[in-house]
């Protein structure tokens, strides 16, 4: 763009320097680019405002302020711009809006991209979208003034209109995507999404408290005359500058941080109590614990009080105990060694085997003493079963020829049935048959007839 011919009174609008870092959030941020930018009125920057930015006592503050703290001074929580359990709210990443986004100022390390939400974007465009505006129309009064003195660039000019009808358009994609069904779960604000989440009332509140914000400078902007100049700190003037005040109202509710910390403190009171149940206090003396209540002579007590018993037995396993349990032991390893060699002397194994023997030889007399009562009857039974050999024999060809002449009744009964179909047919055709001859006949006869009446 060629050189533009500024007037001296013309504000110029600098670019942020490199190492202010992005804010993630539009109120912070917002504020922060509008005070750079001064209160502007018929595009022009006023002499109080500009004086209370050079005086170095003044109630403004232009320091950076990380968006965690600007949301736990005015919301009264803090808000961690990454956090990845905000319901139904999709993050994007961005780089970073400014060149030096991607380095501090004192250590020049790369950090990590600033994580913005879909309504932080969109308040953040939509500022930058009212500053170009701001910017274009101080451009365009420039330019007007310079046809005013026939100073005509109309390279520039075109520029311009260009730039203005690309703004327009810009302005009005902005409002179809705010009006857009599909992108207000994304972009909530006002009464309409009351019943939403924590995260996104939140996001809602953040948006209401920067229009908010916007709509007291512009009062005030309207309220200040023009190169009106603020009282001195201490001193005296006719003329007061008003003051800005900021009021933050509570409901009496616990944000969202305290009823978490109230919810880790109760779930902290219910451990502690069941750890005192556990171990044992002197005033808890509830718990039973099968198998270890026997310890307190069978009353009630607790893991205390059952280690102390337990101390109490093993303070018993002193030296003088062991030295008396490993010589009873001894013995006893000694009885066991000889019962172990008697055991496997011939005279004992052969006793063993003949005891073996005689049981076996038992088992086989009971048994025997039970069949000796059906064993008279066995050869009568074996005769009877031979005579009636032959009747179950005959018996099973019976069945077998029943089941021949049922199959064969079954085959004429539907041989008689095939027979029955056809004589029905043939009875039919045979009528058809017998009219079809008596209407012949019946022809026959009327031609002949017509023949003999001819001749006569």
């Amino acid at each position: 763009m060629d050189h533009l011919d500024v007037d001296m009174n013309t504000e110029v609008f600098e670019t942020p320097d490199p190492e202010v870092t992005f804010q993630a959030y539009a109120p912070v941020g917002g504020a922060h680019h509008a005070t750079r930018a001064g209160f502007t009125k018929h595009g022009r920057v006023t002499d109080c405002v500009r004086r209370i930015r050079e005086q170095s006592h003044s109630e403004l503050s232009e320091e950076d302020v990380a968006p965690a703290k600007a949301f736990e001074a005015f919301m009264g929580k803090v808000y961690k711009p990454a956090a990845t359990r905000l319901p139904k709210q999709i993050e994007f990443e961005v780089a970073g809006g400014l060149p030096g986004a991607a380095a501090t100022s004192s250590s020049k390390r790369p950090q990590k991209p600033e994580l913005e939400a879909p309504l932080a974007r969109f308040t953040r465009l939509t500022l930058e979208v009212k500053e170009l505006e701001a910017d274009l129309t101080l451009l365009a009064a420039s330019a007007d003034d310079r046809k005013a003195r026939m100073l005509v660039d109309a390279a520039q000019d075109a520029e311009v209109d260009e730039v203005m009808r690309g703004l327009s358009t810009l302005r009005a994609n902005l409002s179809s995507i705010e009006q857009n069904a599909a992108f207000r779960p994304f972009l909530r604000h006002g009464a309409r999404d009351a019943a939403a989440g924590p995260a996104d009332s939140a996001l809602a509140l953040q948006k209401e408290l920067t229009s908010r914000f916007f709509q007291q400078v512009e009062a005030l902007k309207a309220q200040w005359p023009q190169g009106a100049t603020p009282a001195a700190r201490g001193g005296s003037s006719s003329t007061a500058t008003p003051a800005i005040v900021y009021e933050v109202f509570s409901n009496g509710e616990p944000n969202a941080g305290e009823k978490d910390a109230s919810a880790r403190a109760m779930a902290l009171d219910a451990r502690l109590a069941t750890l005192e149940k556990a171990v044992g206090n002197f005033y808890v003396k509830e718990l039973r614990t099968d198998g270890l209540s026997a310890l307190a002579g069978g009353g009630g007590a607790d893991l205390a009080s059952m280690i102390a018993a337990l101390e109490t037995r093993v303070n018993l396993l002193n030296e003088k105990n062991l030295d008396a349990v490993k010589a009873r032991t001894t013995a006893l390893i000694h009885e066991f060694t000889l019962l172990n060699k008697l055991k496997e002397s011939p005279g004992v194994q052969s006793a063993l085997s003949a005891h073996a023997d005689r049981e076996k030889l038992q088992q086989i007399y009971d048994k025997l003493a039970r069949v000796d009562d059906v064993a008279g009857a066995v050869p009568a039974l074996v005769d009877r079963l031979v005579a009636l050999k032959a009747a179950h024999d005959d018996a099973l060809d019976a069945s077998a020829r029943m089941k021949k002449v049922e199959q064969s009744a079954e085959t004429l009964a539907a041989l008689l049935e095939s027979d029955t179909a056809l004589l029905e047919n043939i009875e039919q055709s045979l009528e058809a048959n017998v009219k079809i001859f008596e209407s012949n006949m019946q022809t026959l006869d009327e031609r002949m007839a017509k023949v003999l009446s001819s001749r006569s």
